[in-house]
């Protein structure tokens, strides 16, 4: 295991109808760091906090695996969009270990609920990071950075236009 990110993740997050202006905007207004084409499962367990994530993703024609784990606000307190900051840890694996983990996530009683393909295309704007994730049937931006204040001022900036 190479990588790991153990942390409290402060982010906005919201479904937006658009994804293509906002991508025409973050590319005038931001420095583009590239985009992550990733396939990720997603196993939960009833009546637990946590859920475990997985994700193959390729990045410049490299692929990469990532195990997570991370606080479930959507099951715990119904967040699934606007300010969040939720327990989350990171690892950088091999496809082996990634195939080992998620033997280990299958014991312990959890199910694999869904696998999701995405394009996530990653932003840095006023030293904050912004990500816009393309999937089959909507978008998703997220706002991250070190503190609520910088975060959700920067997203006071933005020409988001909500899914209500």
């Amino acid at each position: 295991m190479t990588t790991n990110k153990n942390s409290k993740e402060i982010e906005y997050g919201v479904k937006v109808k658009n994804g293509d202006e906002l991508i025409t905007y973050l590319n005038e207004h931001a420095v583009s760091k590239g985009s992550i084409k990733t396939l990720r499962e997603v196993y939960k367990k009833e009546d637990s906090n946590y859920f475990f994530r997985t994700d193959f993703q390729e990045i410049e024609n490299k692929e990469s695996y990532r195990f997570s784990v991370k606080e479930d606000l959507l099951g715990k307190q119904g967040i699934d969009s606007g300010m969040k900051v939720s327990e989350e840890v990171d690892i950088d694996v091999s496809q082996e270990q990634l195939d080992k983990l998620k033997q280990v996530v299958i014991l312990l009683g959890y199910s694999l609920i869904t696998t999701i393909p995405k394009i996530r295309r990653i932003y840095e704007i006023e030293g904050l990071i912004v990500t816009l994730d393309t999937y089959s049937d909507t978008d998703y931006l997220e706002v991250e950075g070190e503190s609520k204040e910088k975060v959700m001022d920067l997203v006071s900036k933005l020409p988001i236009i909500k899914y209500v």
